[in-house]
């Protein structure tokens, strides 16, 4: 297959996983958290290669309910599959400080 074919593979791919997502999003019992939402969409995103857009999905969930270290942890292990450190330590400590593990400094 030449070079012409890729971009529409990866199209297809596209909307193969968009499809998926709409499935798994319809699939959900009536009001799964916003946060188990995040988790279930990230993990999928993330199983199909799609690290950036997971962590964005959680990033946005952050942004609604910052007080949920599971959403911090996991940001911060998807920042670190992506060689970003900093931003991997810095949310996993919020997580530890949202858990209030001893010895976290805030």
């Amino acid at each position: 297959m030449g070079a012409r074919g890729r971009p529409l593979i990866r199209w297809c791919l596209v909307l193969a996983i968009q499809h998926d997502l709409q499935e798994m999003d319809a699939a959900l019992p009536v009001g799964p958290s916003a946060a188990t939402a995040a988790v279930l969409r990230a993990g999928f995103l993330a199983r199909h290669g799609l690290l950036h857009d997971a962590r964005l999905c959680v990033s946005d969930a952050v942004a609604r309910r910052p007080d949920e270290p599971t959403l911090h942890f996991l940001l911060g292990e998807l920042s670190a599959r992506q060689g970003l450190t900093q931003e991997a330590m810095e949310a996993f400590a919020e997580a530890r400080f949202l858990l209030g593990t001893p010895g976290t400094p805030r």
